[in-house]
């Protein structure tokens, strides 16, 4: 889903059945916050231009902050140390393919992570780095279309949130599959990780999207004896 990736792709796997057989399978699941709204939340900072752009790839450059900031951002927020703390040792690491996602993994795990394409943002088409209301003003057609069904209606040229929940779905369970009995510490993107509840859940697609995620937030989901549980949505440390 994007050109700019770094660290090792995580190779795909045979299907087979999900581990069914006691070795739980624990998946921790942060959410990065690397977009300039993100960072006005955890800093308090205000600027109107910045709110509610869609983010589901590396386009639009107002909706970043350089990676210089964003390092530096990372290193000195109060989250990572508290979150580090709350993250079992010794797990595998895996990321999101975008670079908010790949940094934020960096910075608290001072590795870098393996990359799980099928963990990246919603695909937003041809409205990416536009902001609701510009969506609203410049495409009105297409954003009632969108509303009348958000879970099931893709932005133009982009795709649905039940198509994210399938690919979710799909990357999850071969994360689950390849590393039986292990901890799973992926960090993702609000979307990806409501995907990824409606999953363990069994919700529909519209349900889940009513979910907070909030940015640095911790959800995990554990898989084991063929059944899922969800033990903790949207821990925060900010």
């Amino acid at each position: 889903m994007t050109k700019e990736t770094t660290g090792k792709t995580r190779k795909k796997r045979s299907s087979a059945p999900l581990n069914d057989f006691g070795k739980a399978v624990h998946h921790h699941l942060i959410d990065n916050g690397m977009t300039m709204a993100d960072m006005e939340k955890a800093s308090g900072m205000s600027s109107p231009a910045f709110r509610k752009v869609l983010t589901g790839d590396e386009k639009p450059p107002r909706a970043w902050i350089t990676n210089t900031k964003l390092k530096k951002f990372l290193r000195e927020t109060s989250a990572l140390a508290p979150m580090a703390d709350a993250l079992p040792r010794g797990a595998v690491w895996v990321s999101s393919p975008l670079s908010r996602a790949r940094d934020t993994a960096s910075a608290i795990a001072g590795r870098v992570p393996w990359i799980e394409a099928g963990l990246a943002e919603q695909d937003f088409g041809r409205w990416q780095g536009m902001t609701w209301d510009e969506v609203r003003d410049h495409d009105g057609d297409a954003w009632r279309a969108f509303w009348e069904d958000p879970a099931g209606n893709p932005a133009p040229g982009g795709e649905s949130f039940a198509e994210v929940v399938r690919r979710v779905a799909a990357a999850v369970e071969g994360l689950t599959l390849e590393h039986a009995g292990r901890d799973i510490v992926a960090v993702a993107h609000a979307g990806t990780i409501r995907a990824a509840i409606a999953q363990a859940q069994g919700l529909g697609h519209a349900a889940a999207l009513r979910f907070a995620v909030d940015p640095l937030s911790l959800t995990r989901i554990d898989r084991g004896g063929g059944e899922w549980r969800v033990i903790s949505v949207n821990r925060t440390f900010l």
